[in-house]
């Protein structure tokens, strides 16, 4: 037993030591630089000061962007649209999509009809309450140069009633009679069915009083039945 218990001893080896010096640990951290040096920090304060200076700049520059988007006008991107999308050309299709206005529409200028009855109406406007013979005879010359136009009877019959004093009328209403037998050929009877409206109570008014002829020719007009006037 004895035997045994030393070769034990033996395979064991002797007793560990116990050691007293400076720890593995110690030495370990003595060999790690300290990173946090006075010099160190200030580097990294002003590394930040740095970092947030940028970004105040960077956003400086993006809130000026977007003012200068929202204050300048929109005409870039619809002139861009414009010139994507050109429409006719004045040159080209412009003048082919116009439409063509007759000339009648365009000019207004007055025809010699016109010319005529105006130049008569000055005339018996110039000579006074009771007209001339002359302004009478210029009234049927005007009448031969342009038979189709019912005005020149129409104011011959207007002249005539002024002129002529009896109740009968005569010369007035066959003058009338005449220009309801034009006005309806040329399409112009509700034109003047409009006139002698206007005048029964003024120009016409010697005609339009108590007159069966005068109702006549109102309902010949009304009707464009140009021998009605003739019927009673």
């Amino acid at each position: 037993m004895m035997a045994s218990a030393a070769v034990a001893r033996e395979e064991e080896g002797p007793p560990a030591a116990h050691f007293s010096g400076p720890s593995i640990l110690s030495l370990a951290l003595e060999k790690i630089p300290h990173r946090f040096t006075p010099e160190r920090a200030t580097t990294m304060k002003l590394i930040a000061l740095g970092l947030v200076g940028s970004l105040f700049v960077l956003l400086g520059v993006i809130v000026t962007q977007r003012w200068v988007l929202n204050s300048t006008p929109t005409t870039a991107p619809v002139t861009a649209q414009a010139q994507l999308n050109p429409g006719p050309q004045p040159g080209r299709e412009g003048k082919r999509n116009t439409p063509i206005q007759p000339a009648q529409a365009r000019t207004s200028a007055s025809t010699p009809e016109d010319d005529e009855l105006k130049k008569l109406r000055d005339s018996v406007r110039a000579a006074g309450a009771v007209p001339g013979p002359d302004v009478l005879k210029a009234f049927r010359k005007a009448e031969e140069r342009y038979p189709n136009d019912y005005r020149f009877p129409y104011e011959r019959a207007k002249l005539a009633a002024k002129v002529d004093q009896t109740h009968t009328h005569d010369e007035a209403f066959a003058a009338l009679s005449l220009a309801v037998r034009k006005a309806i050929e040329s399409g112009k009877a509700s034109e003047m069915l409009d006139s002698m409206e206007a005048d029964k109570h003024g120009d016409l008014k010697k005609l339009s009083s108590g007159h069966a002829d005068w109702t006549r020719l109102e309902q010949t007009l009304k009707s464009q039945n140009k021998n009605r006037q003739f019927a009673e």
